[in-house]
């Protein structure tokens, strides 16, 4: 089953035809035989027996087939039939086709067709019954990662279920894609208090410039709570800009904000890190440059001997 050899593929279907009428476990067998074969035709026959094949084992395994072949988006709506609504009671069927449906989302992906995917992954998020559904829609979004993405899976960040938001927090910090982070940007600004610990804790996860100074942006909010998870944010995120963001600070803040900043300069790792505290130390005055040099002595570096080295 696993020559890719359009040969196969076509004997395969000759023998599917054949097994009309014959007992639903030969005709299994030979739609997960088809399911390994890169091929229109055999995709065709796929969809043949997704479509109307009895009894429901046969279309279920064909649905199972199809969505594994990188053509199955071309036969989405076959998948959109058969998903039976929650009404129906039927769990173990719809499960069966809601997991086909998220390989479908892959092919998408894997196409290239990213619009069509995030398309897709909204229409999923909007019929989902179940926590696990609801979940697997926000993971699939996160991959496809353009249009509404990233307002949908932020949304999901207040859902009621605990498992549903976790999942949205790690979508968003893997999230890509050009509106990720404007769309991060802009709810930011205009969050509740808890809302914005939530989000600077994903901006922590976030390996990008524009990270660092979103986090730094919040680090004179009135809410010490979020001026809390700012510091959090830019000492995980433990970059050269993270530093500058938090030397600025020194200069800028009040005073527990000033010590909140030396406190976090002193323990970020990394020569990146390193190397910014001892270039602005240069030009540091006052207390501003007796802060660095505590930093710098704090994190062991030897530079801390003379900053205004070199």
């Amino acid at each position: 089953a696993m020559i890719p050899d359009p040969a196969a593929a076509r004997t395969l279907c000759d023998a599917l035809g054949d097994a009309s009428g014959r007992p639903a476990a030969r005709r299994i067998a030979i739609i997960n035989a088809l399911g390994h074969k890169d091929d229109d035709a055999a995709a065709q026959a796929l969809a043949g027996e997704a479509e109307s094949a009895e009894p429901v084992e046969v279309r279920l395994a064909a649905l199972e087939a199809l969505a594994n072949s990188p053509m199955s988006y071309a036969y989405v709506h076959l998948f959109w039939s058969a998903l039976p609504g929650p009404e129906e009671e039927k769990p173990r069927e719809r499960r069966r086709v809601w997991d086909s449906m998220m390989n479908v989302g892959k092919a998408f992906i894997s196409s290239g067709e990213v619009g069509a995917a995030s398309d897709f992954g909204c229409e999923l998020l909007d019929v989902a019954a179940t926590r696990e559904e609801t979940c697997s829609a926000i993971v699939l979004l996160s991959h496809a990662g353009r249009r509404f993405a990233p307002e949908r899976i932020i949304a999901a960040l207040d859902h009621e279920d605990p498992q549903v938001r976790a999942a949205a927090r790690s979508s968003l910090a893997r999230l890509r894609g050009p509106l990720a982070v404007p769309t991060l940007k802009a709810r930011l600004e205009k969050a509740a208090p808890a809302m914005q610990v939530e989000l600077l804790a994903i901006l922590a996860r976030r390996d990008e410039p524009q990270a660092a100074a979103l986090a730094a942006s919040r680090l004179h909010h009135d809410d010490a709570a979020v001026r809390a998870a700012a510091l959090r944010a830019l000492e995980t995120l433990g970059t050269a800009g993270a530093a500058a963001a938090l030397i600025d600070a020194l200069d800028e803040g009040s005073p527990a904000i000033r010590e909140g900043a030396a406190g976090v300069l002193g323990r970020m790792e990394g020569e990146d890190v390193a190397r910014e505290i001892v270039e602005r130390s240069k030009t540091a005055t006052g207390e501003i440059r007796a802060a660095l040099l505590r930093a710098l002595a704090r994190r062991g570096e030897p530079a801390a001997e003379d900053p205004r080295r070199g």
